[in-house]
């Protein structure tokens, strides 16, 4: 005889459903944040990789609202700044590149083999030339006595301004390059938009009543789940039964112990049983000897 699906078991299904629901839509927005973050940090390099694309001096040198992050290329700046980290410094302003001081560490260009390259040293003395102009003399904190450099007002490009972001210039060096923006900030950000319009059109779908049927069959294999493991159980308990009623009539068909056998006709009576007979020997013995 069949028994009703307890409504409990189908509750309790639906409640873990909701639960992994609950989860998975939890890990679908801190991955949503992270992605965010992502693209937030692919336009801000973006910016940086156009603004030095457009440098008009050549040096290839990004500026952002007057600050400039800086590529530190080689080690003669050590300690104060070493190869690999990003330096952020503030833009020199045509008229403010002639207050410039002892100390201050300064970006500037320089030609090399007919292109403008950057460099960054530190400035260890300021001449001023006969037409009341200066000019400045700077040194790598790491590099030999002899290794100066000298600097025209004109090509002062930023003012170090302490702030340092160790080892990330050489990844920042690397998205710079073709490959590195390709790679790093293209396709990721294509694919990115492209799930995002994904899930636009999934959810405009589900607005319009085609997600209801999959709401249904969710329903559906929650209640076949519930069906077939309240089944199973009953199954289970019936099998429990018959193994036990079989070890029950096993144990009562088991013969007695030997000690408790039933004693042969012809044993020996108790001796309670003798004492009549005796008395009638004895009687008859007496009859004779009044005789």
């Amino acid at each position: 005889m069949g028994q009703p699906v307890p409504v409990v078991r189908i509750e309790r299904l639906k409640v873990m459903a909701a639960d992994k629901a609950k989860v998975l839509k939890i890990v679908k927005t801190v991955v949503n944040v992270l992605v965010w973050i992502f693209v937030i940090f692919a336009v801000l390099v973006t910016i940086v990789v156009l603004s030095a694309s457009a440098n008009k001096d050549g040096s290839g040198m990004a500026s952002i609202g007057g600050y400039c992050p800086i590529n530190i290329l080689t080690e003669s700046m050590e300690p104060t700044i070493k190869k690999g980290d990003l330096i952020i410094s503030r833009s020199v302003n045509k008229g403010d590149e002639n207050s410039l001081q002892v100390g201050d560490i300064i970006t500037f260009t320089q030609n090399i083999n007919g292109q403008a390259e950057l460099n960054t040293h530190r400035i260890i003395e300021v001449e001023t030339l006969s037409d009341n102009t200066v000019r400045y003399i700077t040194h790598g904190d790491n590099n030999p006595d002899y290794s100066k450099e000298t600097v025209m007002p004109k090509d002062v490009k930023a003012l170090w301004n302490g702030t340092r972001i160790g080892g990330i210039g050489n990844f920042i060096e690397f998205l710079r390059s073709k490959t590195g923006f390709l790679v790093c900030i293209v396709l990721p950000l294509v694919a990115f938009f492209g799930y995002e319009v994904f899930n636009f059109v999934r959810t405009l779908l589900q607005v319009r009543g085609y997600g209801k049927k999959a709401t249904a069959l969710d329903e559906e294999a929650i209640k076949r789940r519930a069906i077939a493991e309240y089944l199973a159980s009953q199954q289970a308990g019936q099998m429990q039964s018959q193994q036990d009623k079989a070890e029950q009539t096993e144990t009562e068909a088991k013969p007695a112990e030997a000690g408790e056998k039933t004693p042969e006709p012809g044993a020996d009576a108790p001796a309670e049983d003798s004492e009549p007979a005796v008395d009638a020997l004895q009687e008859e013995a007496d009859n004779k000897s009044e005789i």
